[in-house]
């Protein structure tokens, strides 16, 4: 069980969430993708994103993302607006009552954070950061050269806080 990370409010359905780091893994492993929020100062920006985790020495967990050298989400970061959320979901399956409609319901997993989000500048970070999202999806530890990790941008979100639901219906 983790302590120390469920900042913030806490969480409504308290039967719906997970606290056992074992169980957050598995359900980061089946996400396919997950959703940045930024604010640029005037108005909120979501962006969803391929992504790859893991946890520091420390106990932290730590996201990256990869991207192309130009677009808003960079913009964003660069004018120093570093503060973000990260949600993700997965095996999300919706059921009809055919009786009574509103006991209907939607099972997922799901995954809420928040922290600062960065662009990496570092050489060796960008490789362990692609290396990270590659093993994500395919399991294999690929290593990057300075080729590869030139060719795009790296994000890393170290995070404050996070949450893990379950709902299964």
């Amino acid at each position: 069980m983790l302590s120390g990370f469920f900042l913030g409010e806490a969480m409504r359905r308290t039967d719906r969430e997970v606290t056992d780091i074992g169980i957050i893994k598995d359900v980061l492993d089946h996400c396919q993708a997950v959703t940045y929020g930024l604010y640029d100062g005037k108005e909120p920006y979501s962006v969803p994103m391929s992504f790859g985790y893991e946890m520091t020495e420390d106990g932290k967990m730590r996201f990256y993302s990869h991207c192309a050298h130009e677009g808003r989400r960079l913009s964003i970061l660069r004018n120093g607006h570093d503060r973000a959320a990260v949600s993700a979901f997965c095996d999300g399956k919706l059921y009809l009552d055919p009786v009574v409609v509103c006991r209907s319901g939607f099972s997922y997993r799901s995954f809420m954070g928040s922290g600062r989000l960065r662009i990496v500048e570092d050489a060796q970070e960008k490789a362990h950061g692609l290396k990270v999202v590659f093993k994500h999806y395919s399991g294999i530890e690929e290593n990057f050269t300075e080729e590869m990790t030139e060719a795009v941008e790296v994000l890393c979100m170290e995070l404050e806080s996070f949450s893990c639901k379950i709902c299964v219906k």
